[in-house]
């Protein structure tokens, strides 16, 4: 009996454990963001970042999150401008775009 009581305490123990150690799910903006009138990105995680090869993007934010404009590839470089949720914009010199936390 105690080996089994043993046993019972080590499982729950490395259950919290994993609980713990899992981060959050991952979360997600709601709504729509279009780039260039034909990229749709549904539901975009937080966080992701879309880069497109040439520069000009014009965006519509249908998100619940800011989107941030980047000059450089991969969400790098100096920052364009930050379109609002619900708002559109065009960023002539960007290339990549990030949605915000």
């Amino acid at each position: 009996m105690k080996r089994l009581r043993s046993s019972a305490v080590g499982i729950s123990l490395a259950a919290a454990v994993l609980c713990l150690a899992n981060p959050m799910s991952a979360q997600a903006a709601t709504g729509t963001l279009t780039v260039n009138g034909s990229e749709k990105f549904v539901n975009p995680h937080d966080g992701a970042c879309f880069s497109w090869p040439k520069k000009g993007l014009d965006i519509k934010n249908q998100t619940n999150r800011e989107v941030v404009v980047y000059r450089g590839t991969n969400c790098t470089g100096t920052v364009g401008q930050v379109v609002s949720p619900g708002k559109s914009a065009k960023a002539p010199r960007g290339v990549s775009v990030k949605i915000q936390r």
